[in-house]
């Protein structure tokens, strides 16, 4: 069974999908307007605004570089980079493997062939020195 639509009926749809396009357009415009009353693009700020958006890094840290057997760590403390440079190796390597590479204990000990009580030991007397060093540089 087949609906004959007649001419009437289609433009009657015609109509309303025009009419459809021309409220969602009315909208569309609605909304941005409503955006623009609080927002900017930045090529309409000027180059007075958009010179407070920039910063300039500064990497100081870089000159404090530890080299411990072919690993480099910089530290951008002073204190603690001059405390470190005091260290021994091995004690130089346990603060870093275990601080600055997140390795536990355990870890430690399988690279640098050390049993876990002596990194542990190693590591808490080298916090202490640290703490020392750079409590007296302080005063």
């Amino acid at each position: 069974m087949e609906k004959n639509v007649s001419f009437y009926d289609e433009k009657k749809f015609d109509v309303f999908c025009r009419r459809v396009l021309i409220n969602e357009n009315i909208d569309i415009f609605r909304e941005e307007k409503k955006i623009s009353e609080y927002e900017s693009y930045f090529c309409d700020l000027g180059d007075s605004v958009t010179k407070n958006f920039q910063t300039k890094d500064e990497y100081t840290f870089l000159n404090n570089g530890v080299q411990v057997q072919n690993f480099i760590f910089y530290i951008e403390n002073e204190e603690l980079f001059q405390a470190i440079n005091r260290l021994k190796e091995k004690n130089k390597l346990v603060i870093m493997f275990s601080f600055w590479m997140g390795m536990k204990d355990v870890e430690i000990g399988q690279v640098l062939n050390m049993p876990l009580s002596t990194v542990n030991d190693m590591k808490h007397s080298t916090i202490k020195k640290l703490y020392t060093w750079m409590k007296g540089a302080r005063k």
